[in-house]
């Protein structure tokens, strides 16, 4: 399967000595994401990745989108756990349901389960890097890179409550991935 995103690093450790090659270099913001099987991740797995999943979802089922998508956390705190109350209820007030959703933690062998693997911000970027499998060519992208902002965060909501402005992103990052993979 080929999988054409655009991946720009300025922290050369995340590479871990791997050539990525020219199609991660010059892909530009618009090209194909031809992925089917995709992760979100941040920290807890309780506020933003189940929101990008459960957005993610609901937008790929309307579109007619055949793809799995999943979502986990690099921390083991809320394992098991569903996501937090002021999510679901953000959430729910513009009609995502994420009350089937329960935390889960990132391992290694998720490099292998899926095609795009999208971290939150940039601390969950490096800590997924960190468990990447020697040989493993798996893209890990900054959900922001999405939507042209590839030095940028979704902010964590759980300690400033923010949970209607990562919503909006969350919302325009998800349009943006189900553009360009159709």
């Amino acid at each position: 399967m080929v999988i054409a995103i655009a991946i720009r690093t300025t922290d050369n450790t995340q590479d871990r000595g791997r050539d990525r090659g020219p199609l991660f270099d010059c892909v530009g913001r618009d090209e194909l994401i031809q992925a089917k099987r995709v992760i979100f991740v941040c920290l807890g797995n309780i506020c933003r990745s189940p929101t990008a999943h459960g957005i993610f979802r609901d937008k790929a089922a309307q579109a007619g989108l055949d793809v799995v998508i999943d979502s986990a956390g690099t921390g083991d705190w809320h394992i098991g756990s569903p996501p937090d109350t002021r999510a679901t209820h953000a959430a729910q007030a513009r009609g995502y349901d994420l009350s089937d959703l329960r935390a889960r933690q990132f391992t290694a062998s998720d490099f292998d389960q899926f095609d795009l693997i999208l971290a939150m911000d940039r601390a969950n970027m490096r800590a997924i890097e960190a468990l990447r499998p020697a040989k493993s060519m798996t893209p890990v992208l900054l959900f922001r890179e999405l939507l042209g902002q590839p030095d940028s965060d979704v902010p964590d909501p759980y300690f400033d409550g923010s949970f209607d402005h990562v919503l909006d992103l969350i919302e325009e990052g998800a349009d943006a991935l189900l553009a360009r993979m159709n």
